[in-house]
């Protein structure tokens, strides 16, 4: 009789738990998904809301939720497609920051290749243009974000160099530029660094 009435009351501990994390959960008050057949904002949605919870109460309901969740709005095609994108990614012309926002959506898809800082650091190195690249790869980082903030430095820096010369090219100095700068694509001012 004991042994029932201990389980009885586990039972009911259980149940209030629930009840707590779904009123703390409410009042929260997070964002309403409103099935947007789109696999990219259906993730975002469902990644905010584990933040919107405590992460120690959590219920159970809520990865049997996410499971069905994901199958539903985000189909398995797409989540294999990830993992490639990712290791195809390339700064581009992206600024640095959106390559860096890009990167880390992505990473998810593929954990193993960021399962630490100095992997991660890697892998997105490896992504940027190779200027930014050039400034990264001169350190030795064991932080990510170290790394992050010296390539948005050097992008600012190559955008300030950037500014200059295209102003010196609306200003009419653009005869500074020799035949053999000049690009392959005939544009006046255009150089063969920035030619595609």
């Amino acid at each position: 009789m004991a042994a029932m009435f201990e389980a009885f009351e586990a039972m009911t501990r259980e149940e209030n738990r629930k009840q707590r994390a779904l009123r703390e959960f409410k009042k929260s008050k997070p964002d309403m998904f409103h099935g947007q057949m789109n696999p990219v904002l259906a993730g975002r949605w469902l990644d905010n809301l584990v933040l919107e919870f405590n992460l120690q109460d959590i219920p159970q309901e809520y990865y049997t939720f996410k499971q069905l969740f994901h199958e539903y709005y985000i189909p398995i095609a797409y989540t294999k497609l990830k993992p490639k994108e990712f290791y195809r990614l390339k700064q581009g012309d992206m600024t640095v920051m959106e390559y860096h926002v890009k990167f880390t959506e992505l990473s998810k898809y593929a954990p193993g290749a960021v399962a630490n800082q100095l992997e991660k650091i890697a892998k997105f190195e490896e992504g940027l243009r190779p200027k930014i690249r050039e400034a990264c790869a001169s350190n030795i980082f064991t932080d990510f974000l170290e790394c992050l903030q010296v390539a948005m430095k050097k992008e600012a820096e190559l955008d300030r160099s950037l500014g200059n010369y295209k102003s010196k090219i609306a200003r009419g100095d653009s005869r500074k530029i020799t035949q053999k700068q000049q690009g392959q694509c005939g544009q006046p001012g255009h150089l063969r660094r920035n030619c595609p």
